[in-house]
């Protein structure tokens, strides 16, 4: 069920930010409208002073209202990327093409600049971007990938050995986040018995070694940092043979637990990104 909500989030959400107008295409295109030229600014009218009775004469819609300046249409089936998969970067936009590639446009025109495939076999999941720099970072079955946002090539791989599990596309690295020259996500690995590990990770942002790593007892999803000070993670803990999310807090620097706090309200679960302030 998570993953279904996360897939329809994700494809909501690109297609509110590309103006996604036109029934997916079975190839990917891009298209440019002429109607996208420099702002006008012009001097907003003068308010009359209002009447007898006090009301006041508004403004109507302003003529500048947001349009699209140019569509990409993806191919079919690219529903199953995971969310989080669309960043800006720079004058780039960076998004899935079609699990397990990605694509970065040219953020004036929507034309293309180059793709990036995941995995060598055409398999699996691309399982969340984030953006910092003149980076992108994607996790996928095999890792966390570090990319070029000038020519899509590879800089550094933080590798995830999944090669026992049954479906290796549901594992790997999960849930990106670029903060404060680290990279904080959580990896999932399966055992042959069909048992699997979490653990939530920081990954040097330059070099893509490990700079802290501490297991976390099931599921986790959606890390978020503050200045390198503490990163909240939703994760899950076993209890009466049934999965309870929760919010766990912990330090930056080493990755120590801080507190947990139990979420249990059968009908409503956390299924979005904590914050923090």
């Amino acid at each position: 069920m998570r993953r279904d909500i996360r897939t329809f989030r994700g494809w909501l959400a690109l297609g509110m930010a590309l103006g996604l107008a036109a029934p997916l295409l079975p190839t990917s295109v891009s298209s440019q409208s002429a109607a996208c030229a420099a702002p006008v600014i012009a001097t907003a009218p003068a308010i009359p002073a209002g009447g007898a009775s006090g009301s006041m004469t508004q403004p109507g819609p302003s003529p500048e209202s947001p349009q699209a300046c140019w569509t990409w249409s993806m191919p079919a089936y690219t529903m199953s990327a995971d969310e989080n998969e669309i960043v800006a970067v720079g004058d780039a936009v960076v998004t899935v093409a079609h699990d397990p590639e990605l694509v970065a446009l040219d953020a004036a025109s929507g034309a293309e600049r180059w793709r990036y495939a995941m995995t060598d076999d055409g398999s699996g999941t691309v399982h969340g971007l984030s953006a910092a720099g003149d980076v992108v970072y994607a996790g996928g079955p095999e890792g966390l990938d570090a990319i070029s946002i000038a020519d899509g090539t590879l800089l550094w791989r933080y590798a995830v050995d999944n090669a026992t599990s049954q479906n290796p596309a549901w594992g790997g690295f999960l849930d990106p986040v670029a903060v404060g020259g680290s990279i904080y996500g959580t990896t999932r690995v399966d055992a042959a018995d069909g048992t699997s590990s979490f653990t939530l990770v920081a990954v040097d942002a330059a070099s893509g070694v490990a700079r802290w790593a501490t297991p976390i007892s099931t599921e986790g999803a959606d890390p978020v940092a503050s200045d390198g000070t503490v990163v909240a993670v939703q994760f899950m803990t076993l209890r009466d043979d049934l999965r309870w999310p929760n919010l766990g807090l912990f330090d930056a620097t080493t990755g120590a637990p801080l507190w947990a706090h139990e979420i249990r309200d059968l009908e409503r679960w956390p299924t979005t990104r904590p914050i923090i302030t």
